[in-house]
């Protein structure tokens, strides 16, 4: 009796039958004639059978079928979110689980994850997407992130009051911000 398998697709295993007796014949629908063959996972399932004759010209056949299992691929997406916090979501296909390791100490096995690092640089980010019984992908890639403030200095530099002082109204002025956006407030005094 033969158990179904699982092997990454491209993959062989090796189907033996078992049989008792001597003077044995075997005949594989691979074409093979000893008492093992060599099966490749070709699809999602591919259907291997053995005939065995015995020396009274008794016959018996068998099947297994092979389920092919797709290879992962890693790939992904990086947004950064704002200054050191980092978007990382899994791109790529036929991962069962996979692993990240932002190479500060820190990891996550979630296929898309926020991080947020805790200084600044570049860091080398690793990625391994996992479809046992395949062989692992794994990918690394650069990230390079830099704390920034909420409004830049050179926003400020160019932020103008007029008049100064005020009464009843006041422009604010930036120039070089949205085509020179001018805002005025008034002051309702009743």
């Amino acid at each position: 009796t033969a158990l179904d398998t699982t092997a990454c697709e491209g993959d062989s295993v090796r189907l033996t039958a078992q049989a008792f007796g001597n003077g044995n014949t075997y005949l594989w629908s691979t074409g093979a004639t000893t008492n093992f063959t060599m099966a490749t996972a070709t699809g999602a399932v591919t259907n291997y059978s053995v005939t065995v004759k015995n020396q009274q010209g008794c016959t018996t056949t068998r099947t297994q079928n092979i389920y092919g299992i797709a290879p992962p691929k890693a790939a992904y997406k990086s947004t950064i979110v704002s200054g050191r916090t980092v978007k990382f979501d899994f791109d790529g296909t036929d991962a069962a689980d996979v692993y990240w390791n932002f190479s500060d100490g820190n990891e996550s096995f979630q296929k898309s994850t926020t991080y947020t690092f805790s200084a600044d640089g570049t860091f080398k980010v690793m990625l391994i997407a996992n479809n046992p019984p395949c062989t692992s992908d794994t990918i690394y890639f650069d990230v390079t992130v830099k704390q920034t403030s909420g409004v830049e200095n050179n926003v400020l530099s160019r932020l103008h009051f007029a008049p100064n002082p005020s009464e009843n109204s006041t422009i604010l002025h930036f120039d070089g911000v949205e085509n020179n956006v001018q805002l005025h407030l008034y002051r309702d005094w009743e």
